[in-house]
């Protein structure tokens, strides 16, 4: 029985255990002030990146100094020691400085380094330009400015001190080491770790610059070339006052909407409005013929004007049409911006953030909306483009944000009935709180085209960009291109002569397609309009509808009869 003891897993931990314990015991009095130091330097540098970056993005920073600092506690080793102290001194100053660029960033333009509004900044300017703004540096920049210069003297102090000091040699630490160097190695190997250095983040930065030039060269003469095409094909141009707002959302699907029958009250101030606003249409089957954003703006705004002919600019032919085109985006893209945004007389940027990671609220743009309903120009375009639900959802409303709806629901036990994952159910919750808070930013759009006078006609349309998945076909919530939900949007149309054309159960029935958006601006904006409009205009009483060739392929493949 003892044998067996001895030989048992129990056993075997316990006397593991012990013999940690005794060998940190026996190096207890070794400790040197090497070690106080160097952790001392680690827990500084952290404290430090934390005041200017997230915590997760400081200790990864951190790991690439952590090899140097390891250096200079190798006993008996000058060369190696000093390298390191050199290594480690620059590699701090470098940290710093990234740091401290990208704190000064958050602070005063809430961008990424790495953010489109960066990027379009240094490449927009010259030597020149560049030194006379930091002669003209605010307020705000001294002091960051101020403790860095600070806290990079201290640290070297540290360093200095530390490369003084004699290390000696213990077990327990030297497995220490090489725990710390496994990290630090890690971090250097993992290539996109790496770039996240500050000479990485410089060469990705410079890249980024000089392709953006490019670009614009490009764009500019693409641009330029869909202007002349947009005025040689337009012809008579209605002389009617007219303002049409289109808001674009990000990543929804119309199957989680309440507005649309979903179960949980997740739209309760539009599905209102729709019962009590004659003029307030919805089509119950609309669809994106695309399942990420590019693609899907591509289809939304480059059309075929005459068949079989190159595909038209759709902004290039408002633009050739007298229109004031202005651009209100909470989202940072470059392709958008150089394809698109570049034909507006007014752009509002509101979010300097890249992709999944930014926290800017769709609020941002009801200013910028009402400040463009007020202008007083005869005819304009107003594009409104929100971050929706763009992933990740738990960054898409403001925390508090509660419930309108029971967390053990039909909806989660159906979920569970589909053994769907836990964390496709914590997501759906998300993205069900997600569509609450869009609820109102949507509605706050719709009530502020209908109060503000315009001259003319004032008409409101809001579509998604493209659908998802909420885990009613797949085990998974987010971009699906090859399920219903990527492509099952919301189509919402109100305009002040709504109802003239056809009534509320006639526009649910009419389905509509995004990629023929712009044939009903065009008919909306009264441009010189085709057969080809007029078949394919949702408002248009010859309009003829054809389900979009990926949708009919998807609802076959799960037995969906539209």
């Amino acid at each position: 029985m003892e044998s067996i003891a001895k030989n048992s897993l129990v056993f075997k931990i316990q006397r593991t255990a012990e013999k940690i314990f005794l060998m940190i015991k026996n190096d207890i009095n070794q400790i040197d002030k090497t070690w106080i130091y160097i952790l001392g330097i680690i827990g500084l540098n952290v404290l430090f990146a934390c005041y200017n970056i997230p915590l997760k993005r400081a200790f990864q920073l951190q790991l690439f100094n952590i090899i140097f600092l390891v250096l200079i506690a190798f006993p008996g080793n000058k060369p190696l020691r000093l390298t390191g102290t050199i290594l480690s001194i620059f590699s701090n100053l470098l940290l710093i400085i990234l740091v401290t660029v990208q704190g000064i960033l958050y602070a005063n333009y809430n961008a990424d380094l790495d953010s489109t509004f960066v990027i379009e900044s240094l490449a927009n300017t010259n030597l020149n330009e560049s030194s006379e703004f930091l002669r003209s540096l605010p307020p705000t920049f001294i002091f960051p400015l101020i403790l860095a210069g600070s806290f990079f003297l201290v640290q070297t102090a540290l360093t200095l001190r530390l490369y003084s000091l004699r290390p000696t040699s213990s077990k327990f630490y030297k497995y220490f080491a090489v725990f710390l160097c496994g990290l630090s190695v890690f971090a250097w190997c993992k290539e996109s770790w790496r770039v996240r250095f500050p000479t990485g983040e410089t060469l990705k930065l410079t890249s980024a610059v000089e392709d953006m030039q490019q670009q614009w060269q490009m764009s500019k003469a693409e641009n330029d070339a869909a202007l002349v095409s947009a005025k040689a094909l337009l012809g008579d141009i209605s002389l009617q006052p007219q303002t049409i707002v289109l808001v674009i959302g990000e990543s929804t699907t119309r199957q989680t909407m309440q507005l649309y029958g979903y179960i949980r009250k997740n739209t309760p101030m539009l599905t209102k409005e729709y019962q009590t606003n004659p003029a307030f249409l919805r089509s119950d089957e609309a669809y994106s013929t695309e399942a990420s954003t590019i693609r899907a703006f591509e289809s939304m705004f480059k059309f075929e004007f005459q068949q079989g002919k190159n595909k038209e600019n759709l902004l290039a032919m408002f633009k050739a049409a007298g229109y004031k085109i202005i651009w209100i985006s909470n989202q940072d893209d470059t392709a958008i911006k150089k394809t698109y945004q570049y034909f507006a007389d007014k752009n509002f940027n509101l979010n300097h953030q890249k992709g999944r990671d930014s926290q800017s609220m769709d609020s941002v743009v009801l200013n910028p909306l009402k400040e463009a309903l007020k202008d007083g120009t005869d005819k304009k375009l107003i594009v409104v483009h929100l971050i929706g639900l763009h992933p990740h959802y738990s960054l898409r409303y403001p925390a508090g944000t509660k419930r309108n709806w029971p967390e053990d629901d039909v909806v989660e036990k159906g979920l569970e009935a589909k053994d769907r994952s836990p964390r496709t159910q914590w997501l759906r919750d998300e993205y069900d709180l997600a569509m609450l808070y869009q609820d109102k930013i949507i509605y706050e759009t719709l009530k502020m085209t209908e109060s503000i006078k315009q001259k003319g006609t004032a008409t409101w349309i809001y579509l998604s960009d493209h659908g998802v998945e909420t885990g009613e076909h797949l085990d998974l919530v987010g971009h699906s291109p090859n399920t219903p939900g990527g492509y099952a949007i919301p189509f919402l149309f109100w305009s002040e002569k709504s109802g003239g054309s056809f009534n509320k159960s006639e526009a649910q029935t009419r389905n509509f397609r995004a990629d023929w958006l712009s044939y009903l601006l065009m008919d909306l904006g009264g441009l010189n309009s085709s057969e080809m409009t007029k078949m394919k205009s949702w408002m248009s009483p010859e309009y003829q509808w054809k389900e979009p060739a990926v949708v009919e392929k998807i609802s076959k493949k799960f037995g969906i009869i539209n």
